[in-house]
């Protein structure tokens, strides 16, 4: 599970959560994503990701957490044919209010209505 930060009112971001028990604080860590060689399949964006430990906010309570976040979000792999996945694949990004992420960040859901599910 991951979140959205919003740092600047134009820097939507997507963080994961998790918790330095040593330290007794929560840790968000920036997801960069590798548009670089992002594709995409069946109407979603996927591109590699990473985690560098370069972006890491601090946060001493969870209170404090809850107050910068603006939702939550999936981080979810681009699957092959023999159904198991790669981590240099790709991955897609489906937020609680069924946003995606596109190479130009994250955007509004719009259904391809020539889509045979629709």
């Amino acid at each position: 599970m991951a979140v959205l930060i919003k740092l600047q009112p134009d820097d939507e971001s997507v963080y994961v959560c998790y918790e330095d028990k040593d330290k007794n604080r929560f840790l968000l860590e920036k997801i960069r994503f590798k548009d670089e060689n992002g594709c995409t399949r069946f109407n979603l964006y996927y591109a590699p990701l990473s985690l560098t430990q370069e972006n890491i906010i601090s946060v001493e309570t969870r209170d404090k957490i809850l107050d910068r976040i603006l939702g939550y979000a999936i981080i979810h792999p681009m699957v092959t044919r023999d159904m198991k996945f790669k981590i240099s694949r790709g991955h897609t990004v489906l937020t609680n209010c069924w946003r995606i992420r596109t190479a130009t960040g994250l955007s509004d859901f719009i259904p391809n209505i020539s889509d045979p599910c629709f």
